[in-house]
């Protein structure tokens, strides 16, 4: 004899909810282990080539789906640029950035990245047309843990502050501020 129970819906949803919850715990250790790695100094970044529209293109395909959920559109125009890096560590830190603006921008929102190479440095900038950032986040903004005015119920504030420690070990910089128009850059 074998007895087969079909799970119903509640069942179904407890378990998406608790996969859920476990994928966001997954990436918060590993955000905060690769911070610990860079603060000991023992994460290695690679100092490669880095082709930008590649690394920008894998990043936006990280956040696809995020995007695909809230109806928002990510423009990317074709970026001819190279600087010196980590691709992957690249992609991590942009990713990050990327999702910050989405989770900020409204439903049907857009987000928009474009870059800028000159002699001295590549500039890659990202902007969205949400309400931009309260001036007085402005300051907290990449602080460890620091969660801002508008903060998600579940954020810990880790993300954006893994993206500077990744940009800053690669002798880069990473700023923002609000749009004339509105919205964050």
């Amino acid at each position: 004899d074998m007895l087969a129970i079909a799970p119903d819906s509640s069942t179904s949803e407890i378990g998406s909810q608790l996969t859920g919850q476990a994928d966001r715990m997954s990436g918060l250790i590993s955000a905060l282990l690769a911070l610990s790695r860079i603060d000991a100094g023992m994460l290695t970044l690679e100092q490669k080539p880095v082709d930008v529209g590649e690394m920008l293109i894998c990043a936006g395909d990280a956040v696809a789906l995020l995007l695909e959920h809230r109806g928002q559109s990510l423009s990317m125009p074709k970026q001819e640029a190279i600087y010196t890096g980590d691709f992957e560590w690249s992609i991590e830190a942009v990713a990050n950035i990327l999702k910050n603006c989405s989770e900020h921008t409204p439903q049907g929102g857009s987000i928009a990245v474009s870059c800028e190479k000159n002699p001295l440095y590549t500039a890659i900038r990202i902007e969205d047309d949400g309400p931009g950032i309260p001036p007085e986040d402005l300051p907290h903004l990449f602080d460890r843990f620091y969660r801002g005015k508008n903060a998600k119920r579940d954020s810990a504030g880790i993300g954006l502050a893994l993206s500077k420690a990744l940009v800053e070990a690669q002798n880069g910089q990473l700023t923002t501020g609000n749009r004339h128009q509105g919205g964050a850059r």
